[in-house]
């Protein structure tokens, strides 16, 4: 629940005109700072088409990879026809 509502929060920043696409918030978020224990925020991704899609940026956690590995097993739950992964975003 907390991830999702950070998920909105970022979502909330692009559409005020910081980032207008989701390349956009990626070099963004490239950028930032890594948290106080060095570790980096976590992109969920999943493949499609196209290739690997960002679709869920997780931060403001002591440690973001086991929530986004938590968040990828969700999501493979719902949609098993589909993968995904976690990406380090900075």
């Amino acid at each position: 629940m907390r991830a999702i509502l950070i998920c909105a929060i970022f979502v909330s920043m692009a559409s005020m005109g910081r980032a207008q696409t989701v390349e956009e918030l990626a070099e963004y978020v490239s950028g930032m700072p890594r948290g106080l224990l060095g570790t980096p925020s976590y992109w969920m991704e999943m493949r499609s088409a196209l290739g690997w899609e960002k679709m869920i940026l997780v931060v403001g956690y002591a440690n973001n990879q086991p929530i986004c590995e938590m968040m990828v097993r969700l999501g493979s739950a719902q949609s098993p026809d589909r993968e995904f992964r976690c990406a380090a975003a900075n």
